[in-house]
């Protein structure tokens, strides 16, 4: 249900809105099932009245689907029990959790009884009210179908009551502890202890049971808030009531309580003070708790720790904190060689030498002023052919954007001035009464200024888009809800003086890397750790905002969005002669989708043109998506770390995601993640530079309008347009054919315009940090595969994007690095891949003219480099080369150029250490050997001759394939195979590559395209036989855990992070989508396997002292410390597969899916007790000695 206003209220408002913006005209429609607005008001004499029924039943559809309120959704619950779901079959053996998730999805009854419950929460989202009235009618169309409800065990609906409790309560207790907070930021006192005793009553009176933890987190919220009152009196009486309600305190609420006693300022009250916290001292014990324990198990904001310690020397005037030292010993196997501080070594900062002490207070007040700010204004390198007409332009939007801030500042203001009343007027802050006021304090909590500066960023990003694409409206409400929130946490950082230390001490950080004797600490982590615990002072540095509901967040978004598509106007007419008309600059349309209507947002074509216009010299970014310009702060906690004060955690996911996997960390001792981290920090040490030469060559041809044959997007005016036309005379045929054309042509010229866009912020961005050296902080994914966390410019990027840069500091070639330069670029051309070492430095030695040349002479040369895979890779390997050989001794030329070390098919790489298959292993360069292994090669040779064999029987298509079958048709199949691709997935793989053979008959595509994927995939099962084994293990675990248990898959990486598969069937991700659950298990799980390798040759490298980076399963380092970054990247893998890794996992599955699930077989019979067993059926290993793996030259090449 919405919170501004009840059902009757927002159906008026929806009609309101859709009148306002013109929707009520039935306008043309851009896509299917889109219907527009029209601007010309005599659109309308040209419906017909087909038009107009249509739109009657659209707009009943869109009132029904948003009047959500908890009142007609009962009505609708009770009618449909009444009707269709009363007649639904309900299984008796499902369990509880299923039988909920039956009912949640309206195809399984409610039991009568619980027709009672107090209503949803009010707050829900109004995404998931659409999402039950969607289930109703489809529940409604299966009336008469459906058999005769069975009675279900009371024991499962006993069960699913308290689930159906559970979870509202939890709601309700987020929403509670997120009001509270936000009042005690604002400092409404009155208002959050009233919210609170209101909400307490409440529960009471549902009688629902509230755990230990739940009461903890209430009191603890409100105890906060009297503490920075310091009000003694409201807190005895809190205090009473605590220990009424049975709650039991914790560290927090002793800690609260002494900061209470040391705020309070009242001379009267100083005795009762003191006799206080005597007897808070002296409850301690009772629970297991000392003094020194309230500082170690909080994280203090502001003052709070200074005034916590206040309290106490009331009653013990010599006290001192004791803070225990975290632990920063690695509790993995793997790492113990870490663990070992006598080991001589330096620590790799990459930073040391590049810098003078007195820069680096400036730079570290840049990148806070930058992340501050919002938004970084970045010179657009496009060519700019009108300048005349941008500047104009530019000048008028720039009144336009004046003219909106007053107005959004103006409507913000009577706004809140209005929220406020009806706030402090209500009794009842929790009732429904009080829905239109309740996001006066999240409103209320970042000022107006600052809100309508985020409001117009918003407007300059929805303008920067494409007027072809209509993003959902929900979707950008709780994007700007989540930027508001994120303004709030910043807002809060900055009052509560955290960003003044978080300053010092990246000052003290980034001086400390400049020295690379460290002293104790072994990784950048602990070094932060040290200046952090002899700076304690002040507010700590890992303190986290209080999360707000996802409902509140999107309410947020979308009161924000009325704002935009009420007050943003402009003049439509001001280039005619006509009168003026202010016209709104956004408008919504509504979408089909199955049976609901998303509503979307679009902007006024004029307007979009306008700001086209002005575009072209500036672009605006976030500074959470551009490099940083001093080191990223350090991974401390999932939740901090990366850039300085943005709050983001260091996996990426998405909403109910990240609460599952949040969850599962919250959980963990703090330990076991510090090799991720690690892993992470040591990867985001890593400085880099823009290679300017290979910069301003790349945007010369891109406003050139681009060149497809060297990877640079061409611009979307290059695309030449369809010149079919439809007459009277044209036949169905024709017409179709015209309609196609045009199809494709808008669709490429989407593609393009995507393409140029991308490209143009990679290179703006490149240009705008031009020598200067920058950092890139990072994050993984939920297998622990590790990203850059700025988007467009990153070593991830395409071939352009990775030539682009550098490393920052450079390093002398020495004995070897020419030679591994040599090796480098003949690489890159990905032409001598099968042949050895030394055939591939005897034709670098061939080609060093011609590489010459390429680096001297680019475009008017042999243009060697251009037919290489990688072509401007290879120009800046050329380039350095070069360089190299002209300096007066290349040993001691300073190279900056990064070395890749590639692995050799690491999907199937991994797959036969795990299996120890001995013939996988050599295909795949695990044993050593004088030429690499092409595994590709080896599988199209088997693939062919089953095609002669087949051929000779007669078999037409085998015959026709002959001369045909060759790597490339099979490559990304045996790329893909092990990565859990399907049959069809392959077969369309293959038939792409046949069509693109010169000369293969296209009508014999598709037969032949199936009958090389049968072959290919037999093929491997005969040269993989243990990877195919593991890969069958996997998919039948993953059927029983999705399928027979109904949850999610989890596993532990060998590093100790904990994976969740989060596939589901329902947005609160409760159903696990069975079919997607078992096909990506096997990848997924060979992906956290790939990533363990990389976290530990990334820790190992900078205990050595040398550079690393990496892209996925391609190392990168310094052409000086290959051999050393080799040695290390080998001895990781046979480290990692020497641990039982499939025994582990066999182990945590039967721990976590088969003990628990013994009981439900006894008690409901719901799952087959045999399948269970296949948690332990480990498929055999080979004989592969995996010591062979650091003899091999080529395992990484």
């Amino acid at each position: 249900m919405a919170l501004l206003g009840g059902s009757k209220c927002l159906v008026r408002s929806v009609y309101a809105s859709l009148q306002r913006h013109q929707v009520l005209k039935l306008g043309g429609s851009n896509r299917e099932g889109a219907t527009v607005s029209g601007f010309d008001r005599s659109a309308d004499s040209y419906q017909s009245q087909s038009q107009k029924k249509k739109k009657k039943i659209l707009y009943a559809e869109v009132i029904e689907v948003t009047d959500g309120s908890a009142r007609n959704r009962k009505k609708k619950l009770k009618k449909a029990n009444a009707t269709s779901i009363l007649g639904n079959q309900m299984n008796e053996n499902a369990t509880p959790e299923e039988l909920l998730q039956e009912i949640d999805q309206g195809r399984a009854p409610l039991p009568a009884h619980l027709e009672e419950l107090e209503e949803v929460l009010e707050f829900e989202s109004r995404e998931s009210v659409k999402e039950e009235s969607t289930d109703f009618k489809k529940s409604n169309k299966q009336q008469g179908k459906s058999k005769k409800t069975k009675n279900v065990n009371p024991v499962i609906l006993k069960e699913i009551e308290d689930l159906i409790k559970l979870r509202k309560q939890k709601a309700r207790r987020e929403m509670c502890v997120a009001v509270l907070d936000v009042c005690t930021n604002q400092k409404l006192f009155s208002s959050a202890f009233n919210y609170f005793r209101l909400s307490l009553r409440r529960e009471k009176r549902l009688g629902t049971p509230i755990s230990n933890e739940s009461f903890q987190e209430l009191y603890n919220s409100l105890l906060r808030c009297i503490a920075k009152k310091g009000d003694l009196e409201q807190l005895k009486s809190v205090l009473h009531l605590m220990r009424e309600d049975n709650g039991q305190p914790d560290s927090r609420t002793f800690s609260y309580c002494f900061e209470t006693i040391g705020r309070n300022t009242i001379p009267r009250q100083r005795a009762a003070c003191v006799e206080t916290a005597k007897k808070l001292i002296e409850d301690l014990p009772h629970y297991n708790m000392e003094l020194s324990s309230l500082f170690s198990e909080r994280n203090f904001k502001a003052d709070e720790r200074e005034m916590t310690i206040a309290g106490i020397r009331l009653a013990e005037p010599n006290f001192v904190p004791l803070y225990p030292k975290i632990s920063t010993h690695y509790d993995c196997d793997l790492l113990n060689k870490l663990n070992d501080k006598s080991i001589d070594s330096v620590l790799y900062t990459g930073v040391n030498d590049l810098f003078e002490r007195k820069e680096i207070p400036k730079l570290v007040e840049e990148q806070l002023k930058m992340e501050l700010s919002g938004s970084v204004s970045v010179k657009s390198v496009a060519k700019d052919e009108n300048a005349e007409v941008s500047a104009s332009t530019k000048k008028i939007l720039d009144d336009l954007e004046k003219s909106w801030a007053e107005v959004i500042e103006g409507t913000l203001g009577k706004q809140l001035r209005l929220m406020k009343y009806a706030y402090n007027s209500n009794e009842d802050p929790t009732g429904s009464k009080a829905k239109n006021a309740i996001l006066y304090p999240f409103l209320s909590a970042v000022p107006i200024p600052d809100v309508t500066k985020l409001i117009i960023q918003q407007v300059h990003h929805l303008l920067s888009g494409s007027n072809s694409f209509s993003p959902p409206l929900n979707f950008l409400a709780h994007d700007l809800g989540r930027r508001y929130f994120r303004l709030f946490s910043k807002n809060q950082k900055t009052a509560s003086k955290l960003n003044d230390k978080l300053k010092r001490l990246h000052i003290k950080y980034f001086n400390r890397l400049l020295d690379p004797q460290v002293g104790t600490a072994s990784n950048c982590r602990q070094i932060w750790e040290e200046i952090e615990f002899s700076n304690l002072e002040g507010p700590d540095i890992c303190v986290e905002s209080k999360p707000w509901p996802d409902a509140i967040i999107t309410e947020l978004g979308e009161h924000f969005y009325k704002l935009i598509l009420d007050d943003i106007k402009f003049d439509a007419r001001r280039h005619t002669n006509e009168p003026s008309e202010l016209v709104p600059a956004f408008y919504i349309v509504y979408r089909q989708k199955g049976e609901r209507y998303l509503r979307e947002l679009k902007v006024h074509p004029l307007l979009m043109t306008l700001y086209s216009d002005a575009m072209s010299r500036d672009l605006n970014f976030e500074a959470d998506v551009l490099p940083m310009v001093v080191p990223p702060m350090p991974w401390l906690t999932p939740r901090t770390g990366g850039y300085l004060t943005s709050e983001s955690l260091f996996f990426r996911s998405f909403r109910t995601e990240a609460t599952i996997r949040a969850d599962r960390l919250n959980h963990l001792p703090r330990n076991q993640l510090y090799p991720n981290m690690d892993a992470l920090n040591a990867i985001g040490l890593t400085g880099w530079k823009i290679n300017n030469r290979i910069l301003d060559f790349v945007i010369d041809i891109f406003n050139q309008k681009g060149d497809e044959s060297l990877g640079i997007a061409l611009h979307p005016s290059t695309l030449v347009p369809p010149t079919g036309d439809i007459s009277s005379a044209t036949t169905a045929t024709e017409r179709h054919t015209i309609y196609r054309e045009h199809m494709l042509y808008k669709q490429r010229k989407s593609e393009l315009l995507s393409l140029w866009c991308s490209t143009l912020f990679t290179l703006s961005i490149a240009n705008h940090f031009r020598d200067r050296i920058i950092w890139f902080p990072h994050d993984m994914d939920f297998r622990g595969r590790v990203y850059a966390m700025p988007p467009y410019l990153n070593h991830l990027q395409c071939d352009y994007g990775r030539a682009l840069l550098k490393f920052a500091k450079g390093k002398p070639l020495g004995e070897n690095g020419l030679t591994w330069l040599k090796l480098h670029a003949v690489n890159l051309t990905g032409s001598m891949k099968r042949k050895p070492i030394s055939e591939r430095l005897s034709y670098a030695e061939s080609t060093l003219e011609e590489i010459v040349d390429c680096a001297e002479n680019p475009f008017t040369g042999s243009k060697w480099w251009q037919s290489s895979d990688d072509p401007w890779q290879t120009l800046a390997c050329c380039m350095e080369i070069s360089d190299a050989l002209k300096s007066p001794n290349p040993k001691n030329f300073i190279s900056h150029l990064p070395i890749h070390q590639d692995g050799s098919c690491n999907g199937l790489q991994h797959y036969a250490a795990l299996g120890r298959d001995s013939f996988g292993a050599r295909s795949v360069n695990l044993a050593a050997c004088d030429t690499p292994g092409d595994v590709y090669s080896d599988v199209a040779a088997l693939v062919e001759k089953q095609r002669v064999e087949d051929a000779a029987g007669g078999v037409e298509v085998a015959q026709i394939l002959k001369g045909y079958i060759g790597r490339k048709v099979i490559k990304q199949t045996v790329m893909t195979i092990v990565y859990g691709v399907t049959r069809f997935g392959a077969r369309l793989q293959i038939l792409k590559q046949l069509k693109d053979l010169e000369g293969f008959p296209k009508e014999y595509t598709g037969q032949a395209s199936t009958y090389l994927t049968m072959k290919t995939f037999d093929c491997i099962r005969e040269m993989f036989s243990s990877a195919k084994e593991i890969q069958d293990w996997f998919n039948d675990c993953a059927r029983v855990i999705s399928l027979d248990c109904g949850q999610h898959i989890e596993w532990i990486t060998p590093l100790g992070l904990p994976v969740v598969q989060t596939y589901s069937k329902d947005v609160r991700m409760e159903r696990p989508n069975s079919v997607k659950q078992k096909n990506a298990f096997a990848p997924n799980f060979v992906h956290s396997l790939d990533s363990c390798h990389m976290m530990m040759t990334s820790l190992f490298c900078q205990r050595a002292g040398i550079s690393f980076a990496s892209v996925h399963d391609c190392f990168w380092t310094h052409p000086c410390s290959v051999e050393v970054m080799n040695k290390i990247c080998r001895d990781s893998f046979v480290d990692l597969h020497s641990q039982p890794i499939l025994e582990n996992l066999s182990s945590f599955f039967e721990k976590t899916y088969g003990k628990p699930f013994e009981h439900l077989v006894e008690k409901y019979g719901s799952v087959d007790s045999r399948k269970l067993e296949v948690f332990s059926h480990v498929p055999p290993r080979g004989d592969f000695d995996l010591e062979e793996v650091k003899k091999s030259t080529y395992f990484f090449s």
